[in-house]
């Protein structure tokens, strides 16, 4: 049997990781050039922020999503399952995924379907009268 493609030409191989290793440092160079006083903590920490945030939205728009057809299908009742997203959202916040911001504006969403699930005319048909 003959050599597979990523072993037949080690040559090629070893000139692209040189290069790649040429280019990083160049990048690093003038990175520091242009930004002189940058600490690089504070640009990783910036960057966890912003990526926990991110992470955090998305799963609340997915969990949210999930949660309301969990409910459409099990029959399950609204305000059961909007008691376990607060719950749900509480631990969030005190584990520290959420900040006071984004809880406040959850909580909020989460208490505005409620005033709309228990306002008349919500889509809802009126009782029959019974025959009499």
């Amino acid at each position: 049997m003959g050599a597979d493609p990523g072993h037949a030409r080690p040559g090629a191989a070893l000139i692209l990781i040189a290069l790649l290793a040429v280019a990083t440092e160049a990048l690093r160079r003038q990175v520091g050039r242009e930004y002189p006083g940058a600490d690089k903590g504070e640009a990783v920490e910036r960057l966890r922020e912003r990526a926990v945030g991110a992470a955090s939205r998305a799963r609340h728009g997915t969990w949210r999503v999930v949660s309301e057809a969990r409910t459409r299908t099990r029959g399950g009742s609204p305000g059961g399952d909007r008691l376990e997203r607060l719950e749900r959202l509480g631990r969030l916040k005190e584990t520290g995924v959420l900040d006071e911001r984004e809880f406040a504006a959850q909580k909020r969403l989460i208490l505005e379907e409620a005033e709309q699930d228990q306002e008349p005319g919500d889509g809802t048909a009126p009782p029959v009268p019974a025959p009499g």
